[in-house]
């Protein structure tokens, strides 16, 4: 399968909804009235070249997440929640560990982003092979 930016997000959307059943965990769009919804956005990916045939691709997930009603303690719960889920993820059935977890609370919202680095290997083109020379001979 090859890692692409909607099949982590996808992969990383599923993995949530396993690990945090008690949640809605949607990937698109603004957040329904559901008070227990968590919006997983992918916004920044970058790319950088390694030696060889490989590269280093980091991903930039933000988790966001509504005041249910219990205030500040409630979303603080809930990045507690996160950070025991998110510690070490698997997706596409590779485990990676996620970095730079962060939440922060503001306005009856949680906005908690975290980094997951992959190592991928670039597929090389296939050259043509050389063909076939013929031989021809001649007397002059």
């Amino acid at each position: 399968m090859a890692v692409t930016a909607n099949s982590v997000r996808t992969g990383m959307i599923a993995m949530l909804a396993a690990k945090l059943p008690a949640y809605d965990v949607i990937g698109d769009g603004p957040a329904s009235g559901n008070d227990m919804q968590l919006l997983v956005e992918l916004p920044a990916v970058s790319q950088t070249a390694m030696l060889g045939n490989m590269c280093s691709r980091t991903f930039g997930f933000a988790i966001h997440y509504s005041d249910g009603g219990g205030g500040a303690a409630e979303l603080h719960g809930v990045a507690e929640q996160l950070y025991e889920a998110l510690d070490q993820v698997d997706v596409g059935g590779v485990r990676y560990r996620t970095a730079n977890m962060r939440h922060e609370v503001a306005d009856g919202k949680l906005a908690f982003r975290f980094e997951m680095v992959m190592r991928l290997r670039r597929s090389e083109q296939e050259l043509p092979k050389m063909g076939a020379l013929e031989q021809e001979a001649g007397v002059k």
